[in-house]
């Protein structure tokens, strides 16, 4: 029998097995930006944990379009996806609305939706950015910088919530933060890039730097190297997301560096069991990040 299915060139109907059994072996990694290092680092941590399980999983980046997202999730839920782990591109009511009336078992990471006016029925996986941020800012208020500048994702309350640490480390340590050196922008290499040229051509220019992610940080070094800044003599600079070339650069950067392989084990196992039992109530983890301090500050 084997021998004529490969002369015949059998292919299965994935769409009718599917039918059958009703679930695949298929799970989704949906993202914000696979150019992000914090991404790339989980969903390789998802897949290898995945693969052990029998599982696999198709990766969907929706490039922070909550169109693209969704169409993504729409296809998800007509091909029987087992399940999905997201990072969702817009953190409202709407959004996770939408989300859940897909009724498909659900691991929410990276970004929280504590504040969401909706009962869900998923799991959450994230660490503690306003702490990390807070703790964060106190290191470089306490190298006696004063003016610390920021550089923070607009779209997700992974931004807001690092924004607001480095708030509460001015309070904590009685200095007045300047609302103009804070900035909400999209997560992208460029971005980073201008919005540090743009900070650093003030007539009062920033001894001190945050940013919120990887690909904001990779933008900002490069702006600072090419303006030939002393770093951390004339600016400081630190940012989250410890990622390859943040300790072989010179000087090597300060980093909140999170628990990608954790944060990537936690979200399979969650959403194992959620397949196995979707009337789980749903949960939120909390993983701890680590302030690595290096020569940037």
């Amino acid at each position: 029998m084997f021998k004529a299915v490969a002369e015949l060139g059998y292919r299965p109907n994935n769409v009718a097995r599917n039918l059958r059994v009703r679930r695949t072996n298929v799970i989704a990694l949906v993202v914000a930006d696979i150019q992000n290092p914090y991404f790339s680092a989980v969903g390789k941590a998802v897949q290898d944990l995945a693969y052990s399980y029998g599982m696999q999983v198709i990766l969907c980046n929706t490039d922070e379009d909550l169109e693209k997202e969704q169409q993504y999730l729409d296809v998800l839920k007509a091909d029987n996806a087992a399940g999905i782990i997201i990072a969702p591109t817009h953190q409202s009511t709407e959004s996770f609305r939408y989300l859940a009336e897909l009724q498909l078992p659900t691991v929410v990471i990276d970004r929280s939706f504590r504040n969401i006016d909706l009962v869900l029925n998923m799991d959450n996986v994230v660490i503690d950015n306003r702490s990390a941020a807070t703790e964060l800012g106190l290191h470089l208020l306490g190298r006696q910088r004063k003016r610390l500048a920021g550089i923070f994702g607009y779209g997700s309350t992974t931004g807001r919530e690092r924004y607001q640490g480095v708030m509460d480390a001015h309070k904590q340590a009685g200095v007045t933060p300047e609302a103009d050196l804070f900035r909400f922008v999209a997560a992208r290499e460029l971005v980073g890039y201008t919005t540090c040229i743009e900070l650093l051509e003030r007539p009062d220019p920033p001894d001190a730097f945050v940013a919120s992610n990887g690909l904001l940080a990779a933008g900002a070094y490069r702006a600072l190297k090419e303006r030939r800044i002393d770093i951390p003599h004339q600016l400081a600079f630190a940012s989250f997301d410890d990622t390859l070339w943040t300790p072989m650069v010179s000087p090597a950067v300060t980093v909140v560096r999170q628990p990608t392989t954790e944060i990537g084990r936690v979200a399979v196992e969650l959403l194992l069991k959620r397949i196995q039992d979707p009337e789980l109530e749903g949960s939120e983890t909390v993983l701890k990040s680590e302030l690595v301090v290096r020569d940037s500050t």
